[in-house]
C-alpha cells in the first residue's frame, strides 16, 4: 500500500456521521453565510486591454456592449477584447478627444460622447465613425446663423422626457441642442446661463452633473454654484440651494458632484463635503458625514459619484476612500449606514482602488466600478434581495493574514459543526480551527487554532487533521496523518489551552490504534464509534476498555476487510456499515461480523464503477451512493438486503465535471451536491439532471479534498478544497436568468477583415454598414472562405458563455461549439443563405431567438442567367443558319417538314402535359392518403426514421401521438361507408391542423388509425396537444348512436417521449405508442394514456401517467 503513503494534502479525508441522539445543546441553528466576509471583485485595467486605467463615465447599450470612457480613449467591451477609439488629428471622423467625460444612449439609440476638448460626439454606427459638434466661435456669435455649442468641454449629457439633448459644460453652464433635420447635420444651441451674481467672483457655469426626477424635473450640479434646480426649461428660470452655515438643513456644499434618486424620491447629493439626502417636497436637507469613530458612517466626505442599481441599492464612491454601500437603517426611523469596501493590499480580490470614479450595473447582473488608477473592478451580484446582492451564494473562507482570526492554512481536509454549534475546521499543516458563531451578525469569524507545539504536552500532535467526529457523548475526534487520534472531551471545548487525550499506534498493544494515518470516522446508530485507517484497516472504539477492536484484510481467510485502506464509510437504515477501500466496496454485517467485497468487474456493467472508493453517502430514501476515484458516481440499485450488490453509474459522459467524486451531501430539497477535481456538481436523483459550478462561480477553487464536507443544521453545504472552503444555502444558489444579446464581431474573407465601404480591384462585394450593424451581406463566388466572430454579451463569466450556429440553406441541425466563438465556410455554392447563431450564459441560459443575417453569393458569370440567355441565342442563330441552308436545298421539303415539325411540336407538348398529370398524380398517391388527403403510412414512415436520426445525434426528445377513432366499425355499420369516409376526414382534418412546424407530420397510419409526430417536444407539451386533439374530435360532434361512451365520435389516444440513445431502434417507440394506445381502449376509451421512455439504459427512469 506504499502508493497511498503520499501527503495528506493529496489524501484528504472522508467523513460520515450517522445522527444518533448526543447529550442534548439547544444552541439555535447557525446561519453561518450570514456573518461579513470580503466581497470578491474581478480587476480588468490595462494589461486585459483597457486603454487606460482612469474609468471616467460607463455605459451599456441596446445592443449589451459595455462602453467604458478614460483619460485615454473610448473602449467598447465584448466580454472578451476591449476595441479603443482614439482622437487621430488626421481623421476628422475620429472621436473628438481622447479624454471621455459623459455616455449617453438616447432613446433612438444613438450614443453620445462628452469629451473635454473635443466638443460632443455622436457615433455613427453604420460606419463606425464619429461626427462631432463643436464650439465655433464664428458660429456662436454670429445672429445669422444656427448657434453651436457654447463649449468644448462637456462634462455631462442628459435626455430629459420630452426626448430634449441637454449638455453642461465645464465653464458655459448647459444647454439644450434643438435639431433642424432628422439626419443630425443642422441643429441650433440653446445656451442657459445658471450663474448668479457672486461677490466673490467665482465662475459658476461649471457643470458637474446633469439628472432628471421622477417628476421630469431638471436638476443641475455645479461645482461651486451649489445645486440648482431648473424651474421652467423654456423659460430658463432657476432655483437654487446654497449652503448656509446658520441651517444644518441646507446644502452641505456649493460643490456638487453627483446625483441620484431613491425609491421614496428623494435626492441624494454627493458633495466634497459630505452626502445629503435632499427631500423636495419639504426642501430640506439631511447630512451624511465621514465620522472616524463610528465604522458605519460614510467612509469619506469626498462624494464622487452616486449610483442606484436595479434593486434600488445606492452605492457611493468616494474620493480616495473606496466604496461605500449605503443600507437603511434597521428600524423605523432609524438613520442609515454605511458598509464600507477599500482597498486591501493584503486583499487580492478585493476592490484595487479607493478613488472611485464611475459605478454601473449591466443588464446582466454586474456592477461596474471604475477607478481612477486601478481600472475596472468587477463585483457580481446575485438576483436575491436587495440588501446583500454583493455576496456570492457561494461564501468562501481562507488564509487571510490581514485579518487577526483567519482559517490558519489554506488546505481544508475535513469538517465538522458539533451538537453545540461550534464549526471544526481540519487543516493540511495548519491544525485544527475551532469556530463558534460571533453573538453580533455584523461580527466575522473568529477562527480559533489549535496546533501541535513540542512543547505543548496535551496539545495536538499532528497539524495534518485529515478527520473529524462527535461521540454520543459531544467529545470531539480529530483523526491526523502521522499523530494518530485526538480526542477533545467535551469539557475541554472552549478553554483557552484545552488538553487532547492521545490515541496512537503502540506494535506492542493489540488494542491501540492500528495505525497513526486516520482517514475517516463515522459514528453508528448504536452510537459505535469507527476509525478508517490507511495501511491499518478498520478500527472499533470500546469506551468501556479505552482500547480498538480491529478488522484488517486476509486473503486467507473469506469474510475479512478486502483492503487496509480504509477511506469512506457510511451506515444505511438496516444498520449494516459500508466501507470504502482503495480496493473496493465492503458491506459489513455486525450480526455476522463478516465483510461482503464489492468490487469493479470490467466485464459487469452493473459492477462498482471502480475500487478506490472516496465518498459513501445514504440519502433520505435510504438509497446508499458511493463516490469513486476515476470511476464517478454509483448508486446502489440492489443488494441492500443481503442480494450480491449492483449498480447504476454516472460519468463525465452523463455530465459530471469529473470522474472523482469526493464529497456527498443531500439538501433539504433532495439535490444530491458531489465535490470533485474540477468542481462542484449538483445532482438530481429524480430528473437525473445536473448542474455544475467551478472557481468562476465563486468556489474555493477546482480542486476539493475527500471528505472535506458537511451539512450544518441550518441546512448549509460545507465542501474544503486546496484553498480554503466554501459555505452556501442551496436555496441561495440561482441561475442568472438573463439570456445574452448576441452580436457580430467580425467578417472576414480569406482571414482578412473587410471594411465598410471595401472595394478590392477584383470586384469583391464588401460591407455596406459596419459589421455589428449588418442584416445582409452580398458576395462573389471569388469569396470562397469567409468567417464569422460572434459574442453573447453577458458579462458574468463571458469564458463560459455557450454557443450554437447553422447555415440554413446548408445545414439542417445547429452545431453546438461550446464555448468557441468563430466560424469558417468554405466554398458555398452560389444561393441564398441565413447565418443563424445563439447563445447561452454561464448558467446555461439560452437566447433562442439568437442573431439571424442573410448572405447571398452570386454565380460566376457563366452560371448566371443572362449567360445562359446568351448560349441559347447563340445556338439559335447557328441553328438558324443552318436552317437557312437547309431551305435553300430542300425547297421542295420546305411545307412538309415544317408542318411536320410543327405537329411533333404539339405531340410532345401534349405528351409533356399528360406526363405531368400523371406524375402528379403518382406523388400525390405515393405519399398522401387518397380518401383523408394527409401523409400515407409510406411517407409516415420516411420521415419519422429521417426525424430519428436526427434527434438521436442532436440527443433531443420526439414524441408520437397515435389516435383510433372509438366503435369505428359500429358507426359504419350504422351510417354506412360514406358517412364513414366523410368522419375519418374531419377526423384527419383535426388531427392535421396540429402539424404545423417543420419537425411535425401526420399521418394516416391504416383504416381508423392516425399518427402524429412532434420532433423536439417533451412529454407535457406532447400530451398537453394530444388532450386538445381528443377534445377538437369530441366537439366535432359528430353523432355516434351506437358508442357505449358518447352520443358522439370519440377518439382513444396514445402519446409517447423519447430520449433516444445512440444505436437504439426506432420500433421501440412505434411498439411502446401502440401499448400506449391499447392502455387507453381498455381503460374505457375518450382518453390518453401518456408515458415517458428513459433515455438510456443507465437511466431507468420511468414515468407513466394515464389522462382522462
Amino acid at each position: 500500500m506504499d502508493r497511498f503513503k503520499i501527503r495528506s494534502g493529496v489524501l484528504s479525508s472522508v467523513l460520515f456521521l450517522v445522527s444518533i441522539p448526543i447529550r442534548a445543546d439547544t444552541q439555535k441553528a447557525t446561519q453561518w453565510t450570514g456573518y461579513p466576509y470580503p466581497i470578491q471583485f474581478e480587476h480588468l485595467s490595462v494589461e486585459q486591454g483597457l486603454s487606460q486605467s482612469s474609468v471616467t463615465c460607463i455605459l451599456q447599450d441596446g445592443k449589451g456592449f459595455l462602453w467604458f470612457g478614460t483619460d485615454d480613449g473610448l473602449n467598447r467591451y465584448d466580454g472578451y477584447n476591449f476595441k479603443i477609439y482614439r482622437n487621430n488629428p488626421a481623421n476628422h471622423f475620429s472621436v473628438g478627444s481622447n479624454r471621455i467625460r459623459a455616455l449617453l444612449e438616447d432613446r433612438k439609440g444613438i450614443l453620445w460622447v462628452g469629451t473635454s476638448g473635443g466638443g460632443l460626439n455622436r457615433y455613427d454606427r453604420d460606419r463606425n465613425r464619429f461626427v462631432r459638434y463643436t464650439y465655433d466661435p464664428s458660429r456662436y456669435y454670429d445672429p445669422n446663423k444656427s448657434r453651436g455649442l457654447s463649449d468644448n468641454d462637456v462634462r455631462c449629457i442628459l435626455e430629459d422626457r420630452d426626448g430634449q439633448l441637454w449638455i453642461g459644460t465645464d465653464g458655459s453652464g448647459i444647454g439644450r441642442l434643438v435639431w433642424k433635420d432628422p439626419s443630425y447635420t443642422d441643429y441650433s444651441f440653446v445656451a442657459y446661463p445658471i450663474a448668479e451674481e457672486d461677490p466673490r467672483g467665482f465662475n459658476r457655469e461649471y457643470v458637474s452633473v446633469l439628472f432628471e426626477d421622477r417628476a421630469g424635473v431638471l436638476w443641475v450640479g455645479t461645482e461651486d454654484g451649489g445645486l440648482v434646480r431648473v424651474t421652467d426649461k423654456t423659460k430658463a428660470t432657476f432655483q437654487h440651494y446654497l449652503p448656509d452655515p446658520l441651517n444644518p438643513a441646507s446644502s452641505p456644499s456649493n460643490q456638487i458632484t453627483s446625483i441620484a434618486e431613491d425609491q421614496e424620491g428623494n435626492l441624494w447629493v454627493g458633495t466634497q463635503d459630505g452626502l445629503a439626502a435632499f427631500d423636495p417636497r419639504t426642501r430640506l436637507f439631511h447630512r451624511y458625514l465621514h465620522n472616524p469613530a463610528d465604522v458605519r458612517s460614510l467612509s469619506s466626505s469626498y462624494v464622487r459619484i452616486i449610483f442606484r442599481d436595479r434593486a434600488g441599492v445606492l452605492w457611493i464612491g468616494t474620493d480616495g476612500a473606496g466604496l461605500n454601500k449605503l443600507v437603511l437603517g434597521k428600524h423605523p426611523g432609524s438613520p442609515p449606514e454605511f458598509i464600507r469596501y477599500r482597498y486591501d493590499p493584503a486583499e487580492p480580490h478585493g476592490l484595487n482602488d479607493n478613488s472611485i470614479e464611475s459605478i454601473f450595473e449591466d443588464r446582466s447582473g454586474v456592477l461596474w466600478v471604475g477607478t481612477y488608477n486601478g481600472g475596472l473592478n468587477k463585483l457580481i451580484l446575485r438576483n436575491s434581495g436587495r440588501n446583500d446582492r454583493e455576496r456570492r451564494a457561494f461564501v468562501h473562507y481562507a488564509v487571510k493574514p490581514a485579518q487577526k482570526q483567519h482559517l490558519s492554512h489554506d488546505s481544508v481536509n475535513a469538517i465538522l459543526e458539533d451538537s453545540r454549534g461550534t464549526l471544526w475546521i481540519g487543516t493540511d499543516g495548519g491544525g485544527l480551527n475551532q469556530v463558534d458563531p460571533p453573538a453580533s451578525p455584523d461580527s466575522p469569524l473568529p477562527f480559533v487554532h489549535h496546533q501541535a507545539n513540542s512543547g505543548a504536552i496535551h496539545g495536538l500532535n499532528d497539524n495534518v487533521v485529515t478527520a473529524i467526529g462527535q461521540d454520543s457523548e459531544g467529545d470531539i475526534w480529530i483523526g491526523t496523518f502521522t499523530g494518530g487520534l485526538n480526542r477533545l472531551p467535551r469539557a475541554m471545548i472552549g478553554r483557552p489551552s484545552p488538553s487532547f487525550l492521545k490515541y496512537q499506534y503502540d506494535p506492542n498493544d493489540p488494542g491501540s490504534l492500528s495505525n497513526n494515518f486516520v482517514k475517516s470516522i463515522l459514528r453508528d446508530r448504536r452510537g459505535r464509534l469507527w476509525i478508517g485507517t490507511i495501511d491499518g484497516g478498520l478500527n472499533r472504539f470500546d469506551p468501556r476498555t479505552n482500547k480498538f477492536v480491529r478488522y484488517h484484510a486476509d486473503d486467507r481467510t473469506p469474510g475479512n476487510l478486502s483492503d487496509n485502506s480504509v477511506f469512506a464509510m457510511g451506515e444505511d437504515p438496516t444498520g449494516r456499515l459500508w466501507i470504502g477501500t482503495a480496493e473496493g466496496l465492503n458491506r459489513y454485517d455486525p450480526d455476522q461480523n463478516r465483510f461482503l467485497h464489492c468490487k469493479s468487474d470490467p466485464d459487469d456493467p452493473a459492477s462498482l464503477s471502480s475500487n478506490l472508493v472516496r465518498s459513501i453517502y445514504t440519502d433520505r430514501h435510504g438509497i446508499l451512493w458511493i463516490g469513486t476515484d476515476g470511476g464517478g458516481l454509483n448508486k446502489l440499485i440492489s443488494g441492500a438486503e443481503g442480494e450480491r450488490p449492483r449498480f447504476s453509474h454516472y460519468r463525465m459522459a452523463d455530465g459530471l465535471p469529473n470522474d472523482s467524486v469526493l464529497g456527498i451531501l443531500e439538501d433539504d430539497a433532495g439535490d444530491l451536491w458531489l465535490s470533485t477535481h474540477h468542481g462542484i456538481c449538483r445532482f438530481d436523483p429524480r430528473t437525473e439532471e445536473l448542474r455544475n459550478y467551478d472557481r468562476s462561480d465563486g468556489l474555493q477553487g477546482n480542486d476539493f479534498r475527500g471528505g472535506a464536507c458537511w451539512k450544518s443544521r441550518s441546512g448549509e453545504l460545507f465542501f474544503g478544497g486546496a484553498r480554503g472552503f466554501n459555505v452556501f444555502h442551496p436555496s441561495q444558489v440561482r441561475d442568472n436568468p438573463t439570456p445574452p444579446p448576441i452580436v457580430i464581431l467580425d467578417f472576414q474573407i480569406f482571414n482578412k477583415p473587410v471594411p465598410v465601404d471595401s472595394r478590392p480591384e477584383n470586384g469583391r462585394a464588401a460591407l455596406r454598414k459596419f459589421v455589428t450593424e449588418i442584416d445582409e451581406i452580398q458576395l462573389s463566388h471569388r469569396d470562397a472562405v469567409f468567417s464569422f466572430e460572434f459574442a453573447a454579451l453577458h458579462y458574468v463569466a463571458p469564458e463560459k458563455n455557450e454557443y450554437a450556429y447553422r447555415m440554413e440553406g446548408l445545414e439542417e441541425d445547429w452545431n453546438y461549439v461550446g464555448n468557441r466563438r468563430f466560424v469558417t465556410y468554405t466554398t458555398l455554392p452560389a444561393g441564398d443563405y441565413v447565418f443563424h447563431v445563439k447563445g447561452a450564459n454561464s448558467d446555461g441560459i439560452w437566447n433562442q431567438q439568437g442573431l439571424s443575417l442573410k448572405i447571398h453569393i452570386s454565380p460566376p458569370f457563366w452560371k448566371t442567367a443572362w449567360f445562359s440567355g446568351l448560349l441559347a441565342a447563340t445556338a439559335l442563330l447557328l441553328a438558324g443558319a443552318l436552317y437557312q441552308f437547309r431551305v435553300r436545298q430542300l425547297k421542295s421539303r420546305e411545307a412538309e417538314l415544317q408542318q411536320q415539325v410543327q405537329e411533333r411540336i404539339r405531340q410532345v407538348a401534349r405528351a409533356n402535359k399528360q406526363l405531368s398529370v400523371v406524375n402528379s398524380k403518382l406523388r400525390r398517391m405515393a405519399t398522401k392518403d387518397q380518401l383523408t388527403g394527409i401523409a400515407n403510412i409510406r411517407l409516415f414512415r420516411s420521415f419519422f426514421y429521417r426525424e430519428w436520426r436526427r434527434v438521436v445525434r442532436n440527443q433531443l426528445p420526439i414524441s408520437l401521438i397515435m389516435v383510433d377513432v372509438d366503435f369505428f366499425k359500429l358507426y359504419n355499420d350504422t351510417y354506412g361507408h360514406v358517412a364513414g369516409d366523410e368522419c375519418l376526414r374531419k377526423v384527419a382534418v383535426t388531427i392535421e391542423k396540429y402539424a404545423q412546424r417543420a419537425g411535425d407530420l401526420a399521418a394516416r397510419y391504416g383504416g381508423e388509425e392516425f399518427i402524429l409526430v412532434l420532433s423536439e417536444v417533451e412529454l407535457p407539451a406532447a400530451a398537453a396537444l394530444a388532450e386538445k386533439i381528443r377534445s377538437d374530435v369530441q366537439s366535432l360532434g359528430i353523432a355516434h348512436a351506437r358508442s357505449n361512451i358518447s352520443p358522439y365520435v370519440t377518439i382513444s389516444l396514445g402519446c409517447v417521449t423519447l430520449i433516444p440513445a445512440p444505436g437504439e431502434r426506432p420500433n421501440r417507440l412505434l411498439e411502446e405508442v401502440d401499448n400506449a394506445l391499447y392502455q387507453s381502449k381498455k381503460d374505457g376509451r375518450n382518453r390518453i394514456t401518456v408515458a415517458g421512455l428513459a433515455r438510456t439504459a443507465a437511466q431507468r427512469l420511468k414515468t407513466s401517467v394515464t389522462a382522462v
